[in-house]
This record gives structure tokens, C-alpha cells and sequence, in this order.
């Protein structure tokens, strides 16, 4: 079943290139996440005037590739620092939750929030497959 997890970065080319290294399974998808402004673009992400965080949606068919194996691969990218993972169903959130806890001595603080809204980034962003 085709699933996703947006994974929270201040770098969508850094984070997309780290996943695709060595998951090129996953559709990757730079955005905007959680905010309250319709359509927000970088310039506006970055300069506060929209209230959205910057992340990287990856798609992925669950036969393939675990959700386990995603969260871990995103704790080691953050190497300590701060991080977010949005879910879209509740057992993901659940999963991401445990993985993290099972991480404890690697992670400095990774919130696990409901996906309300992604807004795709300008195709400047995106990566060609």
C-alpha cells in the first residue's frame, strides 16, 4: 500500500539528496507543512510572513520499505538536532512515536505531529528522478 511521512527540514535538497542516496524507491516532494496561509512560497516561509515549516514528503509503498527504517535514517540526518515527522494515518504516527522512543539517547527532540495541510514547493526545489 502506497503510504507517506513528511519528514521536517531547513534544507529540502540536502534531506531529499540524503534519502534518495539510498531509498530510491521513495517520490520524493519538497514543501510547506502546517500552516495557515494558502499556497505559502519559500520567501515567504522563510521570512516568517507564513506560518508553515519547510519539509520533505516521501512517498513509499509499505511492502518495500518500513517506516521504521525512515524515522531512523531521518534521526541519523539530524545528528542531534531538532526535527518533525507529520503523519497522515494515526497507527504511522504510533510507529514514528515508537521509533523515536526506541532512539532516545540519539534524539534531541523530534515532534510527531498530524499532517493538516502540504503545500508542494516551487519547482526551483524539486529534484528530477
Amino acid at each position: 500500500m502506497r503510504k507517506y511521512l513528511v519528514f521536517k527540514t531547513d534544507d529540502f535538497t540536502a534531506l531529499m539528496s540524503y534519502f534518495a542516496a539510498s531509498n530510491p524507491e521513495l517520490y520524493l516532494t519538497p514543501g510547506y507543512v502546517n500552516g495557515t496561509t494558502a499556497f505559502p512560497t519559500f520567501e515567504m516561509v522563510v521570512s516568517k510572513q507564513a506560518d508553515h515549516s519547510m519539509g520533505v514528503k516521501a512517498e513509499f509503498d509499505d511492502d518495500a520499505t518500513q517506516i521504521k527504517d525512515l524515522v531512523t535514517k531521518y534521526i541519523l540526518y539530524l545528528s542531534g538536532k531538532q526535527g518533525g515527522v507529520y503523519y497522515n494515518d494515526l497507527l504511522d504516527g504510533v510507529e514514528c512515536e515508537v521509533t523515536i522512543s526506541e532512539n532516545g539517547k540519539n534524539v534531541r527532540e523530534i515532534s510527531v505531529d498530524k499532517l493538516c495541510n502540504f503545500f508542494p514547493a516551487e519547482k526551483r526545489f524539486r529534484i528530477s528522478k
